[in-house]
């Protein structure tokens, strides 16, 4: 709906200098360009007096608008009027009407009729690529987690398997092992704690005899 109305719109404000000084040849212009780059139902701009003076089906011209047995339908926009209703041959088709305003005043409106099966599909499309997105995203996401996790697994056992050592009494216990990282900082000062303690619980050397 909002694709439907956001077009509605555009070819309202396109329209809007050449209905207002009745230029109805560019008005057929803007209207069969845009039918030869879009598969739309109808394109039909209507005057103020509820009058068409531009669409697609050239019979329409000059006479008032109308749909039949067409259902109103929630519109996104409060601006944007939206409408279902099917056509002869059973298709389905969404019914935008947007006003043509010049200088906030309205002065027409433009009906644009969307076949509802491609919007369908449109829809039904991104949301299994929105589907396909939150996958792969959580598929990263685990995956980076998991090579973290690895990542850190080694460096902290041998953190843990040297506090063990400490805990053990042996203070001449040393990581020795240089990094770059603030793993390497950890086992720096461990290796300083682990030497303080040393010093200080390990007995002094015997004092040779005068």
């Amino acid at each position: 709906k909002g694709y439907g109305g956001s077009l509605a719109k555009f070819m309202a404000t396109q329209n809007a200098v050449p209905l207002l000084s009745e230029d109805w040849a560019a008005i057929d212009v803007f209207i069969q360009e845009t039918l030869t780059r879009q598969d739309f139902n109808y394109i039909v701009v209507i005057d103020d007096k509820g009058v068409i003076r531009g669409s697609n089906n050239t019979e329409q011209i000059n006479e008032k608008f109308a749909l039949a047995n067409a259902t109103p339908l929630d519109s996104r926009d409060p601006g944007v009027k939206v409408q279902s209703y099917k056509i002869a041959d059973g298709r389905e088709v969404l019914d935008f009407a947007a006003p043509i305003l010049f200088q906030n005043k309205q002065i027409g409106e433009v009906r644009l009729g969307i076949y509802q099966a491609p919007l369908t599909a449109v829809a039904n499309l991104v949301l299994v690529l929105l589907g396909i997105l939150t996958l792969v995203t959580t598929a990263a996401g685990a995956v980076g987690s998991f090579l973290l996790a690895r990542r850190l697994q080694a460096p902290i056992r041998v953190m843990s398997n040297s506090l063990a050592e400490l805990g053990k009494g042996r203070y001449d216990y040393r990581i020795g092992e240089k990094r770059s990282d603030e793993f390497g900082e950890l086992y720096e000062a461990f290796d300083k704690a682990a030497e303080a303690l040393e010093q200080r619980h390990e007995p002094p050397p015997p004092q040779a005899a005068a």
